[in-house]
C-alpha cells in the first residue's frame, strides 16, 4: 500500500505555477472588462509569464524568451486591432469604446517585448 496516494514516484515535487495562471488570468479579466489600465497590463503580464514558465518546466519549449516574444507581438496585433475597431465605431457614434482596453494590451505586449528582448540578452551575457 502506498504512503502518499495520488503520487508518482517520478513526481517529486509541485507546480507554482498554476495559482499564478489563475491569479493573472482573474486580475487581467477584470482589467480589461472594467477598463482598469494598471490591472489589465499587470494581469495581461503575469498570465503570459506564467505560461511561459510552465511550458518551461515542463520541458515543452527550450528557449523562453522565443515564446514571450511570440506572446508579446500577439499582444501587440490583439491590442492594435482593438483600436482600429474603437477608432472605426467612433467614427460610426457607436456606443462602444475598446481603445483604451487595446491600448492597455498592446501596452502589455510592448513591455513583455522589452522584456524577452532584455531577458535574451541578459542570459547570452550569462554563459
Amino acid at each position: 500500500m502506498e504512503e502518499e496516494p495520488g503520487m508518482s514516484r517520478t513526481q517529486s515535487r509541485t507546480s507554482p505555477w498554476p495559482p499564478f495562471i489563475a491569479i493573472g488570468l482573474a486580475i487581467s479579466e477584470v482589467g480589461i472588462f472594467l477598463d482598469i489600465v494598471p490591472l489589465a497590463i499587470g494581469g495581461t503580464l503575469l498570465l503570459a509569464g506564467t505560461i511561459v514558465g510552465i511550458l518551461k518546466e515542463t520541458d515543452y519549449i527550450e528557449n523562453p524568451w522565443r515564446l514571450s516574444t511570440a506572446f508579446s507581438i500577439v499582444l501587440i496585433v490583439l491590442g492594435g486591432v482593438l483600436i482600429e475597431l474603437s477608432i472605426q465605431f467612433t467614427q460610426n457614434d457607436s456606443p462602444i469604446h475598446v481603445g483604451t482596453r487595446g491600448e492597455a494590451i498592446a501596452a502589455a505586449g510592448v513591455l513583455l517585448l522589452v522584456g524577452s528582448v532584455a531577458g535574451r540578452y541578459w542570459q547570452r551575457g550569462q554563459y
